[in-house]
């Protein structure tokens, strides 16, 4: 049907405009998304931490638990967030296509002496250490591990009973005058 229909310069353009738009959009949702995801993963992380570092005492099956809840939940963040990465190469690729055809790339379109945007745009930043979702990766994941490792070597509190024995203990010693020398 649309395949048969002769398009002009100008409708062509429109749907190009039209296309390219929706996939910025998208480009900056998919970014949004993964962001308020990390900051909800470090929520609950920072409640972990919290937890551990208060002293609380688990026995084993309860530190067993906690640990396969952080792994799960970890390959649950990593998995997630790889498909929001792999939408956004995709994404990217459509995105690089739509300007390669508007002639972003070339010089002499739009600007006299370069192109309107430069070349290294067209690189697949998925590849490099330093995209967006590397780096969420490289703080998801360590956190992930140190949260299992703070659920085996969480600090102890002593008991309320250790606690009543040392204040007694040290109410006689100001009683009779302080420590003995």
């Amino acid at each position: 049907m649309l395949a048969d229909m002769e398009m002009d310069e100008k409708q062509k353009l429109t749907v190009l405009l039209g296309l390219l738009s929706e996939r910025y959009e998208a480009a900056h949702k998919m970014r949004e998304r993964s962001l308020k995801f990390t900051m909800w993963i470090l929520g609950l992380a920072v409640a972990l931490v919290w937890i551990l570092i208060s002293g609380t005492q688990f026995i084993v099956v309860q530190k067993w638990v906690l640990t396969a809840l952080v792994f799960i939940l970890g390959l649950s963040a990593i998995w997630f967030l790889r498909s929001l990465e792999s939408g956004a190469a995709k994404n990217h690729k459509v995105m690089i296509g739509i300007e390669k055809a508007l002639g972003c790339y070339d010089k002499g379109t739009y600007l006299e002496s370069e192109a309107l945007l430069p070349e290294s745009y067209t690189r697949d930043y998925g590849k490099s250490w330093r995209s967006h979702f590397k780096t969420i990766y490289i703080l998801v994941i360590p956190l992930a591990l140190l949260i299992m490792l703070l659920i085996w070597v969480s600090p102890e509190r002593k008991t309320g009973r250790q606690d009543h024995k040392a204040n007694q203990h040290n109410s006689l010693q100001i009683e009779k005058g302080g420590p003995k020398k």
